[in-house]
């Protein structure tokens, strides 16, 4: 079982809380950027909120896609 301690997070991830707290506001901060550019492109497209949000949910993450594919 894993304890939720300062030292257990840094045996586990190898990295302190103040890192951690880092990485979680740039995943906030990227997820909402992420929210805002696809709003705009459905927006351009003239689209309906519905609509948008089903065509961009069908499209893969751009990081995720470019990865595969590297490898």
């Amino acid at each position: 079982m894993f304890e939720n301690t300062p030292l257990a997070r840094r045996q586990w991830t190898g990295l302190d809380d103040q890192h951690l707290a880092s990485i979680g506001f740039v995943n906030f901060a990227w997820n909402a950027l992420e929210r805002k550019f696809a709003s705009l492109v459905w927006i351009t497209a003239g689209w309906t909120q519905e609509v948008g949000e089903l065509v961009v949910a069908g499209m893969g993450n751009v990081c995720s896609s470019r990865s595969s594919s590297i490898s």
